[in-house]
């Protein structure tokens, strides 16, 4: 399950990989490191409630989704 972790971040690199550049094409530098941000804000305010929940498969979804952000 700890390998879960890394392959959570990082899928989503490769999923949200050509759908990020078009976003940047079209938003441009500034657009994109507001939806970074967006998306960053997101991901973390998802942590607290998988730690309240303790749901380890929504703090992957909260790691999927700020993992996002490093693509922007």
């Amino acid at each position: 399950m700890s390998y879960l972790v890394m392959t959570a971040t990082f899928a989503s690199f490769v999923v949200f990989g050509l759908p990020s550049g078009y976003i940047i094409k079209k938003t441009g530098y500034k657009g994109g490191m507001i939806i970074a941000f967006l998306i960053m804000a997101v991901g973390f305010c998802l942590i607290a409630p998988a730690a309240k929940h303790i749901s380890f498969y929504l703090f992957l979804l909260a790691l999927f989704i700020s993992g996002m952000d490093k693509l922007y």
